[in-house]
């Protein structure tokens, strides 16, 4: 509930806070499910807030895109978030890909409706969602942390009382 706080809040975060608060929630759901997750994130962040609506939207793509890999995923999960002028998160999964002899030649079910909610919440903050499907599922959102974040004098005056 703690994290659902923090979406619901409407203050931008520090990026540390960002990150911290997204390893976990990826890291508690996937030992809910009884798996390990391998987590490559970032040891320091760079000095910025990220935005609420960035913030609220990636994290719940992220939290579809392991719960995705977590139950229809054969192989190992992992996440990882990569920072710089525009953010990288990937969640992907290690599928046991059959052999050539017994793939099916049936079509494939189309994209259900997590991935369209993946999509709409990528255009919400101009983010670009792939998805690729080559020996497991690789779900990977490029995006910037501070878009859609206008400073205000509020704001600079509420974050100047905080330091």
């Amino acid at each position: 509930t703690r994290d659902l706080v923090s979406v619901l809040r409407h203050d931008a975060l520090p990026a540390s806070a960002f990150g911290r608060l997204l390893a976990d929630r990826l890291d508690a759901l996937a030992r809910a499910h009884g798996t390990e997750l391998s987590l490559d994130f970032p040891t320091s962040y760079p000095e910025l807030r990220v935005a609420p609506e960035v913030h609220r939207n990636v994290l719940l793509v992220a939290v579809e895109a392991l719960h995705n890999a977590l139950q229809y995923g054969t192989g190992s999960v992992h996440a990882r978030l990569r920072t710089g002028a525009q953010w990288t998160l990937e969640v992907w999964d290690v599928g046991c890909v059959p052999p050539v002899a017994t793939r099916t030649t049936e079509p494939r079910p189309a994209p259900g409706f997590g991935t369209e909610t993946m999509s709409l919440r990528a255009g919400n903050i101009g983010a670009v969602l792939t998805i690729s499907t080559v020996g497991g599922t690789r779900v990977s959102l490029a995006f910037r942390p501070q878009r859609g974040l206008v400073p205000t004098i509020v704001g600079m005056l509420r974050d100047r009382r905080r330091e």
